[in-house]
């Protein structure tokens, strides 16, 4: 299929050509839009291309050397600093390959203090699938849909703590995967206190966080209070926000030195450390110092897709649809009494796109899809009017 350049205002600021390795792939085997896989096909921003053209004609293609994890560390407190208000001292701060084999090692940091993992539904496989190999107990609480977006229930959170019978570890995803929902600061500071007061634990993914919507802002869970900091585990990326996931490099911001000791204690630390790529710490480094307006063009196209994308379920009547506040993913389901010819998957298939089954990440997601809508709007509006 070929897909014209996207006339969308946004789209031609980026000077980028419709690019996705996962559009390549599902094209390969007959699907027109390529909607599943978490990546936008936006390209990457210039400055990133030009400071891995650096390092590309230097030959540095061996391991990742000191002076260039230290700068890349410092690179991201300080980009903490100016877009989060999050003061972070950099000894506070590691490079890991990625956020999946984060989650592995705070998993095995929990184990030593919590007995159970209590996530919320739905959630990224990988956050709810990865407490069973360390031996913890998975617990799914629903997200809730309340004024127009996806709040944390915390009712059911505290309930959940308190059947637990010892501490446990709140898995935390924020701006979440799939709904895009955005916590608020209120939010956070209640689950603070509710962490506190059960003595518990929170790993708090946020990858997603470099794509936060005009009208909201991240929070980081860590700055919501004292001792929200001192509790917590927090995976930071700039793969989401800059589309440079496959190159390898990760951080994870351990406030509390005893949880530091403990994460480089743990038996997964050294190798998601080790598999650090050195042109992914170029990359990121490059990301977090990046001046130019390639992100905010983004964030821009993102947002408009945000807002056809919700129109669909009250024009349509036929889709129930969230207006996500932040990142590429949206939660779709069908409305009404749905059998399994008629779900939001069987519809999208049947228009030529891939998306990921709600079952994936919700036992309750059966009817569901996860929609990727990072792609040129010309080419969003293509599926919607298959749709």
């Amino acid at each position: 299929m070929t897909v014209e350049p996207s006339k969308d205002p946004a789209t031609r600021r980026l000077q980028l050509p419709y690019i996705s390795s996962a559009l390549k792939f599902e094209q390969a085997v007959g699907n027109k839009f390529a909607a599943g896989v978490a990546e936008m096909d936006f390209g990457v921003s210039a400055p990133i291309i030009e400071d891995l053209t650096v390092a590309l004609s230097s030959r540095q293609l061996g391991y990742l050397e000191p002076t260039l994890a230290r700068s890349t560390i410092d690179a991201c407190s300080d980009w903490l600093g100016r877009n989060c208000d999050w003061d972070v001292d950099p000894e506070s701060i590691g490079l890991i390959s990625d956020a999946a084999g984060g989650i592995r090692v705070a998993y095995e940091v929990a184990m030593r203090l919590c007995g159970a993992v209590i996530h919320e539904d739905p959630v990224y496989p990988r956050l709810s699938a990865g407490a069973s190999s360390v031996g913890l107990s998975s617990i799914g609480v629903p997200f809730l849909e309340k004024g127009g977006r996806y709040v944390h229930d915390l009712d059911r959170l505290e309930l959940e703590l308190m059947r637990s019978g010892g501490p446990s570890v709140i898995v935390l995803c924020n701006p979440h995967n799939p709904t895009g929902s955005v916590a608020s600061r209120e939010e956070l500071r209640q689950l603070s206190r509710l962490v506190d007061r059960y003595s518990g634990l929170v790993i708090s993914d946020e990858v997603h966080a470099p794509l936060v919507y005009s009208r909201n802002i991240h929070i980081p869970y860590a700055t919501v209070s004292r001792s929200a900091a001192e509790h917590s585990i927090t995976l930071f990326s700039a793969s989401k926000g800059w589309n440079i996931s496959g190159l390898k490099c990760a951080q994870v911001i351990i406030p509390n030195s005893k949880l530091r000791d403990f994460w480089s204690e743990a038996p997964s630390s050294e190798f998601v450390s080790n598999g650090v790529s050195r042109l992914g710490a170029v990359a990121t480094k490059s990301a977090y110092l990046d001046r130019s307006a390639w992100r905010d063009s983004v964030i821009s196209e993102l947002e408009g897709n945000a807002q056809a994308l919700s129109q669909i379920g009250t024009s349509s009547g036929k889709f129930s649809v969230v207006k996500p506040q932040g990142s590429f993913m949206a939660w779709i389901g069908r409305t009404g009494n749905v059998d399994p010819q008629r779900t939001a998957r069987a519809r999208f298939e049947r228009v030529g796109a891939f998306v990921e089954p709600g079952h994936k990440f919700s036992k309750r997601g059966a009817g569901f899809v996860r929609l990727n809508f990072g792609m040129p709007r010309s080419m969003l509006d293509q599926l919607l009017a298959a749709l």
